[in-house]
């Protein structure tokens, strides 16, 4: 079992387990199991099927519900992704990334979260609190510039960087990432 190397500030990904049988019987009470304290979906599965074997002889489980990022859990099909246990490895800012370029790309469900985990972070540029503010700080990173230049970043931002690089929002920060 695996013990939590982020505390407090890593997404926690938790998905509650019941069985078949209760759902048929109308109980929808299940228990919550955090995904990181186990090595993978097998030992997760197992460790909500032993807390069952005390009710029922041969528990049929089921996904009653999950919190954490969108596309790691199917309640529907009953799953729970190998990206699940890839995710909870990364620290809380890679995390933050995947999870923002995620909800912005528009691709929902597990193939969101394949695809960010692939390029979100290769194609990550910076945050900033404003569009101005990125265009300025990337701007003056990246190319030589006369600081006797008075420059307009809003437009900056408009006229030349817009098409070339893509802005999330969560929280009260912008993500920025090379379009693809």
């Amino acid at each position: 079992m695996k013990k939590r190397i982020y505390g407090n500030d890593m997404h926690h990904c938790d998905v509650c387990f019941g069985t078949r049988a209760r759902y048929e019987k109308g109980d929808l009470s299940g228990t919550w199991f955090a995904i990181d304290e186990y090595e993978d979906g097998e030992e997760l599965m197992e460790a909500a099927r032993d807390h069952y074997l005390a009710e029922e002889e041969d528990p049929s489980l089921m996904i009653f519900d999950y919190e954490g990022p969108q596309g790691l859990v199917s309640v529907d099909t009953n799953e729970i992704y190998p990206e699940a246990f890839d995710f909870i490895q990364l620290t809380p800012f890679r995390q933050k990334l995947i999870c923002a370029y995620s909800r912005g790309i528009g691709i929902k469900g597990v193939e969101a979260f394949r695809y960010s985990m692939r390029w979100a972070l290769e194609l990550f540029l910076g945050t900033a609190e404003s569009d101005e503010e990125f265009a300025m700080d990337y701007i003056t990173d990246t190319t030589i510039l006369d600081s006797r230049l008075a420059i307009d970043w809003n437009r900056t931002w408009h006229k030349s960087l817009s098409s070339r690089v893509d802005s999330f929002t969560m929280g009260a920060t912008n993500y920025y990432f090379e379009k693809k």
